[in-house]
């Protein structure tokens, strides 16, 4: 393509350039999204501890590591597929797949009593909407900034009214109770550590 500038009437000192568009290049996108990916976990483990005490549901570690790996299950998924398909479809089956793998061990790991329609929209938030903001350049920031104070806001207003020395109290029962029974069973063995619910 041979292209022509021609101007009757142009009065500047300033140079001319053409803009060309560009297709977008998925390497360094994923990799810009999968360098954020622990602010966007710890996001989505704070709502996930604020679970466990405004509903009092017993969330063991093991479950904040299996909800870990399959909220990482994204970044994994679309490094590589970003490789090998469209980018856009790449995004979308990396995040049905990390969202359907979270949402399902929580409602079957921890009952019909989570909440697991707040995890889904915590998830579509933290990891969906944030991750999609990298696609248009200069709002990353100001999304985060945003999601931060709401998110902030929302934490606030839950749990305005919660009694947080009951809270910790009720831990320290839990592991005291928890020594006295291994010492009545094992009286020569150390009690165990804590362990946190």
């Amino acid at each position: 393509m041979t292209l022509t500038w021609k101007a009757n009437d142009l009065i500047t000192t300033n140079d001319i350039g053409i803009s060309i568009p560009q297709k977008l290049n998925p390497g360094p996108l994923t990799t810009r999204i999968t360098y954020f990916a622990p602010v966007c976990l710890i996001f989505f483990f704070i709502l996930i501890a604020t679970i466990h005490i405004m509903y009092r549901i017993n969330i063991h570690p093991m479950h904040y590591l299996f909800v870990a790996a399959g909220f990482f299950a994204f970044h994994l998924l679309l490094s590589y597929f970003a490789a090998h398909i469209n980018i856009h479809l790449a995004f979308i089956l990396s995040a049905l797949t990390s969202v359907g793998l979270v949402t399902f061990y929580l409602s079957t790991a921890l009952g019909p009593k989570f909440p697991w329609k707040v995890a889904l929209a915590g998830q579509l938030f933290f990891l969906v909407l944030f991750s999609y903001t990298f696609f248009v350049k200069g709002v990353t920031g100001l999304t985060v900034a945003i999601g931060s104070v709401v998110t902030l806001g929302v934490l606030m207003k839950v749990t305005a009214h919660v009694d947080w020395d009951e809270v910790f109290k009720q831990r320290n029962n839990a592991s005291k109770k928890m020594r006295k029974k291994h010492a009545r069973l094992n009286p020569m063995e150390p009690p165990p550590l804590p362990v946190s619910d």
